[in-house]
């Protein structure tokens, strides 16, 4: 199955960047990563690829990791393509598996089965001898390592919290020890009675993890990574979580709730945090098994803020992306990708503004700069119903006190509508938008009200407030997906149509929903009233 070929356009990521950027700002954006990381960074050899990890210092990826044991000892593991029905020693040139246009690559987790079989302990030492050695950290490794103190040294906290990853080696630590910053470690080990984790305090030696509940963990003191396949800190106490076997006694056995103190699995499951999968592969099933473990009850809803990056996605990938909610952003380098998001970070972190002076040149009128103050609602007139029940439940009253609240229906008799619009849209705080299939196919919305209100969001703090009067397919437009960027005011699996089978506008579910979108509304208006 080939990969994705429809890449984020330069507005999607600079949108995506603003969102990323006050995720991370605001402390809630948790990183995780996948062995695919590894291939950051590295230079490429003719044919596009990236070079092979024994050819420089770089960390293995999984699927790197699953050829080299699959040579090593002449075990006689033999690979074979579903597809083609023969081995990688008789593969045709059109093979997918030469092409690398599959959906099943060599899966590490079989490889490492069939040799955890032969020779166990061989295994076991050939594996610790390849994740301990010492590799050069990639872009993502550096970026995250210097997080911590870029935040905190520009006045934001808490610092970094956490780190998720399903690696088995310790580049990301060892870009913690370049960087000077102190960090945790807390690694699973794995057990035929469904293992364990182990907390690696900075500087301290090791603590089992025996009983989560009572355990503390801070996550204001230092960043945690969080090791949800173990690594080479528990080579001696434990199995590395690598063959099938251990993937299927890491299901089976304990809970996630058994296995995690509060701290770390709050941290996890919060609503308002910012999942932000990098190279994570959900076709592999190892990696769909930690979204089901940890977010079995979050993962379907799309009301959700998690991004997914990659460079290479899958056609399976987009589907189950698509499947969970999350914003998938395929881009042409994960390098190029980190470099900008840092590069506007710093921006954004270390800007001062000019202070403002009294003093000005005679006879030089200041420039009028229109002060952001109003409410703009955005809607199809073919909602228009709609519109008059979400005034009618805010409050005609409160709405038509002073000149805060704006929608069309403002334009009176002899005013230039195209001018009016112009001059709300300019001194525009917050935009609800009233998101429906007539919206999305709004060419007027979509190419006059939309883009100066998304380019305001992105450039001067202008709020996006949004719901769903109806089931649409927003995610499949370029605007509708810039949109999802932003958390929706209410549930959108649950569209306000829906809550009202008669269509009366007037049945206590829709009313009970549009109070709590009200509500979100005031407090975001008014926040010292609440």
């Amino acid at each position: 199955m080939p990969a994705s070929q429809t890449k984020a356009s330069s507005k999607q990521l600079n949108s995506h960047y603003k969102v990323v950027i006050d995720a991370i700002k605001q402390g809630i954006i948790i990183p995780f990563l996948s062995s695919d990381v590894n291939l950051c960074g590295r230079p490429k050899k003719q044919n596009g690829e990236p070079v092979d990890w024994q050819d420089g210092n770089y960390p293995p990826s999984s699927y790197e990791l699953a050829i080299h044991l699959a040579k090593e000892n002449d075990w006689g593991y033999v690979n074979t393509c579903p597809l083609c029905n023969t081995t990688d020693n008789h593969l045709p040139p059109e093979c997918p598996l030469i092409n690398k246009d599959t959906i099943t690559k060599l899966a590490l987790a079989n490889v490492a089965q069939y040799l955890s079989l032969c020779d166990s302990d061989t295994l076991e030492a050939m594996l610790r001898e390849i994740l301990e050695s010492k590799y050069s950290p990639n872009p993502v490794h550096q970026f995250l390592a210097r997080l911590p103190s870029l935040l905190k040294d520009n006045d934001y906290a808490p610092p970094y919290p956490l780190i998720v990853t399903t690696c088995l080696d310790s580049v990301l630590e060892q870009a913690f020890q370049q960087a000077n910053q102190d960090f945790d470690v807390v690694a699973f080990i794995g057990n035929e009675m469904g293992g364990r984790f182990l907390h690696t305090p900075f500087n301290e030696k090791p603590i089992l993890i025996e009983d989560p509940q009572d355990y503390e963990i801070s996550l204001k003191q230092r960043p945690v990574i969080l090791k949800l396949y173990g690594g080479v800190e528990k080579a001696d106490s434990g199995q590395f979580t690598i063959a099938e076997d251990d993937f299927i006694d890491y299901l089976t056995q304990r809970s996630i709730k058994e296995l995690l103190p509060p701290s770390l699995l709050v941290a996890l499951q919060e609503k308002n945090r910012r999942l932000w999968f990098l190279e994570y592969s959900p076709s592999h099933w190892n990696l769909r098994l930690i979204l089901s473990r940890i977010w079995r009850e979050q993962l379907y809803k799309t009301d959700k803020r998690w991004w997914a990056i990659q460079e290479h996605p899958e056609r399976l990938d987009e589907k189950f992306w698509d499947k969970y909610g999350v914003n998938n952003l395929a881009i042409d380098s994960l390098e190029a990708y980190i470099i900008e998001l840092e590069k506007q970070l710093k921006s954004q972190l270390t800007t001062v503004k000019k202070p403002v002076t009294n003093i000005s040149k005679v006879n030089v009128p200041a420039p009028e700069i229109p002060q952001r103050s109003r409410i703009f609602i955005s809607y199809s007139h073919k909602d228009s119903k709609w519109l008059e029940k979400f005034k009618d439940m805010y409050g005609r009253s409160t709405i038509d006190e002073g000149d805060l609240w704006w929608d069309d229906t403002y334009i009176k008799t002899g005013m230039k509508w195209g001018e009016e619009i112009k001059r709300a849209l300019a001194s525009t705080k917050v935009a609800v938008l009233l998101v429906s299939s007539n919206f999305l196919n709004s060419e007027f919305i979509t190419k006059n009200e939309l883009p100066p209100l998304l380019e305001a969001a992105e450039e001067e703090g202008l709020t996006i407030f949004w719901f769903c009067l109806t089931s649409c397919r927003y995610t499949r437009t370029d605007l509708g997906k810039i949109i999802a960027n932003y958390q929706a005011a209410y549930d959108v699996n649950k569209p306000l149509d829906k809550l009202d089978p008669q269509q009366t506008l007037d049945s206590s579910e829709l009313n009970d929903a549009l109070v709590e979108i009200c509500n979100k509304l005031d407090a975001l208006i008014n926040p010292e009233d609440n």
